[in-house]
């Protein structure tokens, strides 16, 4: 009894002391800020590529817990990025993300967020400062708590208002405002549409604009949501918006959609309209195109009413008609291209058809003097080469070997990369040096083609933590490409960003960047400048090497059709079912894969970049040997098939083989010929050492 008495009262008390203590029952409030945070005073860094004995375990570490992450042992990589943390002072703040990173994963949201706040407390101004501000408020959203999420996304907003991460957080702000503040929401919704159409969050943010009372009232609004829709492929949705929405920049996507959901006499009146209204040159083509094919005309007729229809853009209509004639058919036509549209996208074109055409007729002199009038004109054309490199031919017919060298020196000088440039090469070797000319002959041993590669750096790596800072520089040391994205982040930067993504092994997402952004500035290709061998790479290159000798093929000419296949996609597929880096039809692998006694063939193995180089290797050497050794006809061969190159042999030209290359009849053969080559003679320019 006495034992009851005494434990009831302290039993009551322990109940009220817990009631009572708000530390232990009420969540701490957080008045964390991303704005608010000042840099802590650091010392400067420096990177250095020889470091001491705790800079060497440092790094170890680091790459261990990245193998460690990669393998899903995060528990293992925490821990050792835990010791790591403020001992590597190069990337502390890419040890706080990585944890961050982890601790989503496992998952651990409070770790999450300690660790990215963490970062941005400590590291206010490092390259990673927007993604640990957004990830941060998805965390917290995560974490279901929505009033810290949307604090966190409004900061992300102001603090770096120009970065992906600010675009991503107006989407979420929408999310969060909601129903319940339509009018917001709707104006954030409208703002991501305006800044990303066709990015992550597009078709759901078309989606809820379209939900929201009011949200898609006006005909801005119904533009914006229905090219999200568009660009999402979906057409149904998209539909009913873009026709509330025709204008210069809708006609064309709401024709499409119209084709998309079986509407095709509708597609072809809204292509109609919007040839009339005017908008992008290649929207105004593709539309043509579209209505040549719909008109169930045969295609000179069909042509023939483009051009009557929609005579502004009577130069295009003009040019497709010239495209079955010969050059003597077609020059009445160009004429008629030149002297209507001297401006137009097509005169350069067609200028270059009259001189050739001219040239084939022997009218030497007359194509002579429409070259100079071309250069002086168009200089920076695409056929400025050809025009060029043709006059140099005209002064060697007329027996004139100085002069035409001075030309053809203009083209090696002005156009270094280019086909014609090759071939330039080829006569000054003649002219000059009395040695044969190569032509398309490759010649070039084995032993000049590299067992190994690795994209070089566009900067040393001295240079990079000098111009970028110390983290990039550090990164790539290690080999950490998707950091190195991260540090390089805002940058606009083609020659850094292609580097990193050939790292990554995305060569073609590389080469369409450095074909678009850079290459125009690079002077004539060098194997001691970078840029050169990242436009010219060599992937693949021992498997290559090893496949091309087996075969008795060059291995130079194997790389270079690879790059004009797929841009090195091990997982490219085109249109017409050709599969892999040598883009061969399974068909043609199936051929291959017999000769070379591949057991259990299927269609799939293309993607395999050992099987398609072996393969594909295979199969040129069948072509080379079925032309007779000679590269210029197996590599229109490749392209075109042996059949049709039989024939052209047998019609066309082959005393001069210029001659003949301009003659294929195939524009997609002749333009296939000319990027092979002129990838073949860069690649053995930029790595083929001399003997």
């Amino acid at each position: 009894m006495i034992r009851q008495t005494h434990a009831t009262p302290l039993l009551v008390i322990a109940v009220l002391v817990l009631c009572c203590a708000p530390s232990c029952t009420r969540k701490k409030k957080d008045d964390f800020s991303i704005l608010k945070k000042t840099p802590a005073a650091t010392p400067s860094l420096v990177w250095q590529e020889q470091v001491d004995g705790p800079g060497r375990s440092a790094r170890a570490a680091y790459l261990r817990a990245l193998t460690l992450e990669g393998q899903k042992r995060y528990r293992a990589a925490d821990d050792l990025l835990e010791s790591l943390n403020g001992k590597y002072p190069l990337l502390n703040d890419f040890v706080l993300y990585r944890q961050a990173t982890i601790a989503k994963r496992t998952p651990d949201e409070g770790r999450v967020m300690r660790r990215l706040k963490k970062l941005l407390e400590q590291f206010p101004r490092s390259p990673l400062a927007p993604a640990a501000a957004y990830e941060l408020a998805r965390s917290a959203l995560r974490a279901n708590e929505k009033e810290a999420a949307l604090r966190y996304f409004e900061e992300t907003r102001k603090a770096f208002p120009d970065s992906p991460q600010a675009t991503g957080a107006l989407y979420y702000l929408a999310e969060l405002a909601g129903p319940s503040d339509a009018k917001k929401s709707a104006a954030l919704l409208r703002e991501y549409l305006k800044r990303a159409p066709s990015g992550t969050f597009a078709l759901d943010a078309a989606k809820g604009l379209c939900a929201l009372p009011g949200g898609v009232a006006t005909t801005s609004d119904r533009k914006l949501a229905g090219l999200a829709c568009y660009h999402a492929r979906d057409y149904a949705r998209a539909l009913p918006l873009l026709e509330k929405a025709v204008d210069r920049d809708t006609w064309y996507p709401l024709a499409l959609c119209r084709m998309r959901t079986g509407a095709g006499s509708s597609a072809a009146q809204t292509f109609g309209q919007g040839l009339r209204m005017g908008g992008e040159e290649e929207d105004i083509h593709q539309a043509m195109r579209y209505l040549a094919a719909m008109s169930g005309l045969p295609k000179r007729a069909a042509w023939e009413e483009m051009g009557r229809r929609y005579p502004a853009y009577g130069d295009f209509a003009l040019y497709n008609r010239t495209l079955p004639l010969t050059a003597a058919a077609a020059l009445p036509l160009f004429n008629k291209i030149l002297a209507g549209w001297p401006k137009g996208s097509y005169a350069p074109e067609a200028s270059w058809n009259i001189i050739w055409a001219h040239v084939r007729a022997g009218r030497l002199d007359v194509a002579y003097k429409l070259g100079f009038d071309h250069l002086s004109s168009y200089p920076t054309s695409r056929s400025a080469p050809a025009v060029l490199f043709w006059m140099a031919k005209i002064l060697e017919r007329k027996s004139q070997p100085s002069d035409a060298a001075k030309l053809y020196g203009r083209v090696v000088k002005e156009y270094g990369d280019s086909y014609y440039a090759f071939r330039a090469r080829g006569r000054l070797a003649q002219i000059e040096d009395g040695a044969d000319d190569p032509r398309w002959t490759p010649a070039v041993s084995d032993r000049h083609y590299p067992s190994r590669w690795s994209p070089p750096p566009p900067l040393k790596l001295a240079e990079i933590a000098q111009r970028y800072g110390p983290s990039l520089a550090e990164v790539m040391a290690l080999g950490s490409w998707k950091d190195a994205r991260s540090a390089l982040e805002g940058r606009d930067d083609p020659l850094m960003e292609a580097y990193i993504k050939e790292n990554e092994e995305i060569f073609d997402e590389a080469l369409v960047l450095l074909r678009d952004r850079a290459a125009a500035e690079m002077k004539e290709p060098a194997s001691d400048v970078p840029a050169w061998q990242l436009l010219y790479p060599m992937p693949h290159c021992g498997k290559v090497k090893a496949r091309a000798g087996q075969f008795g093929v060059d291995p130079f000419l194997v790389q270079a059709i690879a790059r004009e296949e797929s841009y090195f996609n091990r997982k490219a597929r085109s249109s017409a079912d050709a599969m892999g880096l040598m883009q061969l039809l399974p068909g043609t692998g199936r051929d291959a894969a017999r000769w070379i006694s591949l057991q259990k063939f299927t269609p799939d193995m293309l993607f395999n970049a050992d099987i398609n180089i072996a393969l594909g290797s295979r199969y040129l050497k069948s072509v080379l040997d079925f032309s007779g050794g000679a590269a210029l006809f197996a590599v229109a061969s490749y392209n075109a098939g042996p059949g049709a190159v039989q024939r052209w042999r047998s019609s066309l030209p082959t005393d001069d083989l210029d001659v003949f290359v301009e003659c294929i009849p195939y524009d997609q053969t002749r333009d296939y010929v000319k990027k092979v080559f002129r990838s073949w003679y860069n690649y053995t320019r930029i790595y083929a050492a001399p003997s």
